[in-house]
């Protein structure tokens, strides 16, 4: 007699889990156009109208796969901003997670996608515990170096600069290189970002 193993029913929000890391994928391989709700369903071995249940339209579930890598940002910054000490400001670890995220895993390209077809991000505050960070980081290199107080709106200001490079880079950074023009490709690249880093540590650090 051949006993055959009960299948284990995922909840709602297992099986969107599920759903959106196959997704997330799919958008790595190819971008968002690669992300297809039929190639999907293929996938994973579920039928197409399993995908719409739980997302409704694929417009909803590409804005799911964007949050989703959102939540995923967001907790690898937050990591990041824990293992700082004190007196430490070391951007390059922060930002090569957030490069991975934006850059290698698509989700800067997703962003571009949405906005251009009229779908705009619910996310708000991704960076205030970045603008925590830095404000006490700025406010210690005044006393250090004996300037003024700066003010929390300059940090803010800041704050959204470096998160305007940032998602800027994985979009139009080889773009802006060639205009230059700048060496491009894997080498050159990385070399830029290491720049990148060390000059974003400086504007966001020098004196109002």
């Amino acid at each position: 007699m051949v006993v055959t193993a009960k299948r284990q029913r995922l909840s709602a929000d297992e099986a969107k889990a599920r759903i959106l890391e196959a997704a997330e994928v799919q958008l790595i391989e190819g971008g968002p156009r690669h992300v297809r709700v039929q190639a999907l369903a293929r996938s994973l071995g579920i039928t197409d109208a399993a995908i719409y249940h739980h997302f409704g339209t694929r417009d909803e579930l590409l804005s799911s796969l964007l949050r989703f890598g959102g939540r995923r940002l967001r907790a690898e910054v937050r990591r990041v901003l824990q293992s700082w000490d004190g007196s430490t400001f070391d951007l390059a670890p922060m930002v090569d997670e957030i490069l991975e995220v934006l850059d290698d895993r698509g989700y800067a390209r997703l962003a571009v996608w949405l906005w251009m077809t009229g779908r705009e991000s619910r996310g708000k505050g991704f960076f205030e515990d970045f603008v925590d960070v830095l404000g006490a980081a700025r406010e210690r290199h005044a006393r250090i170096h004996g300037w003024a107080c700066p003010s929390e709106a300059e940090t803010r200001r800041r704050t959204a600069l470096f998160a305007a490079v940032l998602f800027g880079e994985p979009i139009l950074g080889d773009a802006a290189r060639r205009s230059v023009p700048l060496p491009t490709g894997k080498a050159a690249t990385g070399e830029y970002r290491q720049w990148l880093v060390t000059t974003l540590r400086t504007m966001m650090l020098a004196p109002e």
